[in-house]
């Protein structure tokens, strides 16, 4: 299953970060300035693991440089962690235990909390990573058992109309009734890249708060919006649901923990968070390529390579 697992995140970021083959908007993952929030990963704090589930911000330069991130945690603290990279065949690292500077979902570690969660609530937490020459970077989220990373856009590339990709929620009954504490929604994050910015959401599945309806909320810069699939519904994906702003705006979209294919959900199912960040429909494209991973000799073939396509448009011919 792990195999499977790992095509269909790839392809969350292929189809999508393919380049635009038919757009003057050509993309470039360089920059200097760059917006990121870490969505619900699924974490298992013991005496052992408490110190060691973290977030990171990992840092590529093609010349020597120096910059800055500037993080705040869910209670509008903010920090500044200086970095500098002289040796470019090294990859610069930075870190943060997850506690207060992940989003918190209505999932929190085997807990379902619908009232601490910050679901449809403006939330303070993001990072914003800013140099004198360009960098490149990705973000990493890391559990006990699930961990997810994806690179980072420039804020030059961001857009106003988004279109989310994701997975079907992984809901578990219950054995006394309501919902089993494994279970963990599809979901998608926006961070404000400009003061005053008014985002319209339109949601494709019901969602915790707003149900299936439009609706709106005004950000600031840097302030992020969580918003989850409904666990009371099972199987629910965001895939599909639309996302516009009067101002440039960072998304990142994913599942807090997915069984893929949802179709093969099990005790010992292997299961990972999902985190890529979304391209703006305007730098969408007609072509990508898509690579099958290696398989070792050892592998157990099971399943199929799963591919997801979104388009943008109705009676799209693919």
């Amino acid at each position: 299953m792990k195999k499977i697992f790992s095509l269909v995140f790839m392809i969350l970021g292929i189809v999508q970060l393919s380049p635009n083959l038919y757009s003057e908007d050509f993309i470039d993952t360089e920059g200097k300035d760059f917006w990121v929030t870490f969505m619900p990963n699924y974490h298992q704090e013991d005496y052992y693991s408490a110190n060691n589930d973290s977030l990171f911000v990992f840092i590529a330069a093609s010349k020597p440089t120096k910059g800055k991130i500037e993080y705040k945690n869910m209670y509008n603290k903010s920090y500044v962690h200086n970095f500098v990279i002289t040796d470019i065949s090294k990859i610069y690292s930075f870190g943060v235990h997850y506690e207060d500077f992940e989003l918190l979902g209505v999932n929190d570690g085997g807990t379902i909390d619908t009232y601490d969660a910050q679901t449809a609530r403006v939330a303070k937490q993001s990072f914003h990573i800013t140099s004198d020459d360009d960098i490149t970077v990705y973000a990493y989220t890391e559990a006990l058992k699930t961990s997810e990373a994806c690179i980072v856009l420039p804020t030059e590339v961001l857009g106003k109309d988004y279109i989310m990709l994701s997975y079907n929620s992984d809901v578990k009954s219950a054995f006394y009734g309501g919902i089993e504490s494994q279970s963990t929604p599809s979901q998608f994050a926006v961070v404000a890249t400009e003061n005053n910015t008014t985002v319209k959401i339109t949601p494709s599945a019901y969602v915790f708060v707003n149900s299936n309806q439009e609706h709106q909320v005004t950000l600031n810069k840097g302030e992020s919006y969580l918003v989850q699939a409904d666990l009371n519904y099972a199987l629910l994906d965001l895939t599909g649901s639309l996302i516009s702003a009067d101002k440039p705006i960072a998304v990142f979209s994913g599942h807090q923990r997915a069984t893929i294919p949802i179709e093969e959900v099990t005790s010992s199912s292997s299961r990972d968070c999902l985190f890529e960040q979304m391209l703006p429909t305007k730098n969408w494209g007609r072509n990508a390529f898509i690579i099958p991973f290696e398989q070792s000799a050892n592998t157990e073939k099971l399943g199929n390579d799963i591919y997801r396509i979104l388009s943008s448009t109705d009676d799209n011919k693919i």
